[in-house]
């Protein structure tokens, strides 16, 4: 997606809203890497937690020890980027 929003934003003087639309979009794939990078790391402790008792390092707003808690959050990514992904499509199609 985010070569293909390059080729976008490289094209002859795009409008207005349409580069209104091209920093949307480069804002939500930066925060969904930063999401995706937090879930790599809290996927890694939780990992480390069940195999030494204790994560190395302990997030309070990120609890890696609930189980149920990184199911949800991965969910809500998952649902979150399949959303993103819709909607960019359609963005790009109109290209």
């Amino acid at each position: 997606m985010r070569g293909k929003l390059q080729e976008i934003a490289t094209s002859p003087q795009p409008d207005t809203e349409r580069s209104l639309a091209i920093e949307h979009f480069q804002n939500q794939f930066i925060r969904q890497l930063e999401v995706a990078d937090e879930m790599y790391h809290d996927l890694k402790q939780s990992a480390k937690h069940m195999g030494y008792g204790r994560p190395a390092i302990i997030h309070h707003d990120r609890p890696v020890d609930d189980m149920s808690s990184l199911q949800d959050r991965m969910q809500v990514f998952h649902k979150l980027h399949n959303e993103l992904s819709g909607e960019f499509s359609r963005f790009a199609s109109y290209d």
